[in-house]
């Protein structure tokens, strides 16, 4: 559910409250205001009663409020990084990812591989891509980066902005020309809060030196886009935002300051567990982000995670996987995420230092792979309402609704506990891995759960 959110603040809120005062002593008549988004073009507003004291008549000015979008039903993705185009990934991973729920992925189109010289496209690898998407029903999430060496500055060694932007537009018009048909959210740059040039090469970007230059590449992808597809989304490119050595903090709020706000949908937006000062969970780094937009009156937007996982080679071995897909992800869907992205879900060709793969080289489910797809199951179609305010100390429980069912998700981070729900009959009781269902009567009008360590699936019966 998305945070409610103080819809005047500073001298807004002071202007509006003088304003609210003035009208309720001098013009006892007047009715509540009217949403100005709810008033039909061209309607005649009610009159308001004359007031017996005064004859005098006021007009009642207050702001245009805009309203923090509804909450969407939860969306899941997967992210292979530039493994995409190899074969056995296309024809076997990607629709081992679909069966485990994963409805949308996020494709890397990097134009210096695509177009190496002005003119000469090598699209034969990533037409593949799309073909495979197609069959399986998978929507993609398409990610522009990595800027030739001859559109772009040599110092930013193609990371940085984009020196051509007529090769550009005619790069991104041949891609919209041939996956059109099925993609239609669009990303602009990855990780472009990068200081400098990165080792592992344009593939993260560098733009932190240049925020207005962003802003304004932004707003013309946005409008090339738009104009080719009106209803296409349009994502800020995703945010790293932690290893601060690396990663500038204030990239976001300076290109918003430099005029980015209306040339994107949504903020694509990156989470580890490698910062738990500042961002023990996943909700905690939205919330920031959201706060961030929120300053500049963007309350609008949606943030996708287009990049997360957990590693099972950890302390805490492959528990604290089959923890975070449960655990963090609802905190994510119920902090105002719109959809998820695992990162990278194929086990690398190399041997990787995190083991953070759900499908191995063998092209087999591993790890995690059956905790997530119990958990796309549980919640196919369903909506965070948010966390119940009720709940122990210690226990965190999340409300999602699906066609009138009632969900809790629920663990304590403070031993067992007992925690309480309503409901009229019973309850249905799932552990984090979709099995082992009980059967819970109601007492009273309510259900007693033992909540522990592992997240439990709690379908309220009607």
């Amino acid at each position: 559910m998305r945070p409610q959110l103080a819809l005047f603040s500073g001298a807004t809120a002071l202007l509006c409250a003088l304003l609210l005062t003035f009208a309720a002593v001098a013009g006892a008549g007047l009715q509540q205001p009217t949403r100005a988004s709810s008033i039909p073009e061209g309607a005649v507003l009610p009159q308001a009663s004359p007031s017996s004291a005064l004859t005098d008549t006021f007009a009642l000015l207050l702001p245009l409020i805009r309203l923090p979008a509804a909450p969407m039903p939860v969306k899941l993705g997967a992210d292979f990084g530039n493994m995409i185009t190899e074969t056995a990934v296309i024809s076997q991973d990607f629709a081992l990812a679909a069966e485990m729920g994963a409805t949308w992925t996020r494709i890397e189109l990097p134009w210096l591989k695509i177009e190496p010289n002005r003119g000469e496209y090598a699209w034969a690898p990533y037409d593949a891509v799309f073909a495979r998407l197609r069959e399986l029903g998978v929507k993609p999430l398409v990610l522009i980066h990595s800027i030739p060496a001859w559109a772009s500055d040599p110092n930013d060694k193609g990371c940085g902005p984009i020196t051509d932007w007529a090769a550009f537009e005619g790069f991104l018009g041949e891609a919209i020309d041939r996956y059109g048909d099925i993609a239609t959210a669009w990303e602009f740059i990855n990780e472009p809060d990068g200081f400098a040039p990165h080792p592992l090469g344009p593939t993260i970007g560098c733009w932190s030196p240049y925020p207005a230059q962003y802003a304004e590449q932004l707003a013309r992808f946005y409008a090339f886009i738009k104009q080719r597809q009106p209803d296409a989304l349009v994502f800020f490119g995703g945010l790293a935002y932690d290893s601060w050595a690396n990663f500038d903090r204030e990239f976001l709020a300076n290109t918003l300051q430099s005029g980015a706000g209306p040339y994107f949908d949504g903020v694509s937006l990156h989470f580890y567990p490698i910062n738990p000062v500042e961002f023990p969970t996943i909700a905690d780094k939205i919330n920031t982000i959201r706060s961030t937009l929120g300053r500049f009156l963007l309350w609008d937007k949606q943030i996708w995670i287009t990049e997360t996982s957990m590693w099972s080679n950890g302390a805490q071995g492959l528990d604290a996987q089959k923890n975070f897909v449960v655990q963090e992800q609802t905190r994510a869907f119920c902090a105002g995420a719109d959809n998820l992205f695992w990162f990278a879900i194929r086990q690398e060709p190399f041997d990787p230092p995190l083991h953070r793969w759900l499908i191995n080289r063998q092209h087999q489910p591993d790890q995690g792979y059956y905790t997530y797809k119990a958990y796309a199951e549980q919640l196919d179609g369903a909506i965070c309402l948010g966390r119940a305010s009720n709940a122990p100390a210690g226990v965190e429980a999340y409300r999602f609704e699906r066609q009138g069912q009632t969900l809790y998700i629920v663990w304590s981070n403070a031993g067992a506990q007992s925690v309480f729900f309503p409901a009229a009959t019973q309850a249905r009781v799932l552990d984090q891995d979709g099995g082992h269902e009980k059967l819970v009567p109601a007492t009273n009008g309510v259900v007693a759960i033992d909540a522990g360590a592992l997240a439990q699936y709690v379908w309220i019966d009607p």
